[in-house]
């Protein structure tokens, strides 16, 4: 344990340290504010008295605002929320593709192995282009979708599926 507990023992110590520093740096702020408080510093603010307008959309632009607001109020998703759950199915179904596709390696003659993957490759293909859409148009606060790597999926493909029915590989597969 020799070195290892000191490491702990002085990451404690600099967790130690930090926490008083924020400590100390919120004790400033806070007699800062109680004292300007005292001053009167805040006394004539605009506003004050009134309750605060804590806007519900407040990281919507404002010119899109009343947009969402009457899209809300009809029961209307945005189009990139549509898209979102589209995408979702599309992923989905190509990663139902790949697992069939492996499963019906054997029972498939080349011919069909190669139009399987040609169709695999055209899915990957059209959810990558939605997929770009989607990132394109959903605000910058959701989370992003990463597209396939179809070069990366066909080299994974022509190392399982192809590999098992013993035929030599070719560069169009």
């Amino acid at each position: 344990m020799g070195n290892h507990g000191l490491g702990i023992l002085r990451m404690n110590r600099w967790t130690v340290a930090y926490r008083n520093l924020l400590f100390d740096t919120h004790s400033i702020a806070e007699r800062k504010i109680q004292e300007a408080m005292a001053d009167g510093a805040f006394d004539n603010l605009p506003g004050k008295g009134l309750p605060l307008d804590l806007d519900p959309d407040a990281g919507t632009p404002p010119e899109l605002r009343a947009a969402h607001r009457i899209l809300k109020n009809a029961n209307v998703v945005p189009d990139w929320i549509q898209l979102d759950k589209d995408l979702r199915a599309s992923i989905a179904e190509c990663r139902g593709m790949r697992i069939e596709l492996e499963m019906d390696c054997r029972k498939l003659g080349h011919r069909e192995k190669q139009m399987a993957v040609q169709r695999y490759v055209t899915a990957m293909k059209s959810v990558n282009d939605d997929i770009l859409k989607y990132n394109l148009l959903s605000p910058t606060c959701t989370q992003r979708h990463l597209p396939f790597r179809i070069e990366e999926e066909k080299a994974r493909l022509r190392e399982t599926a192809f590999e098992r029915d013993g035929r030599p590989q070719t560069s169009d597969e």
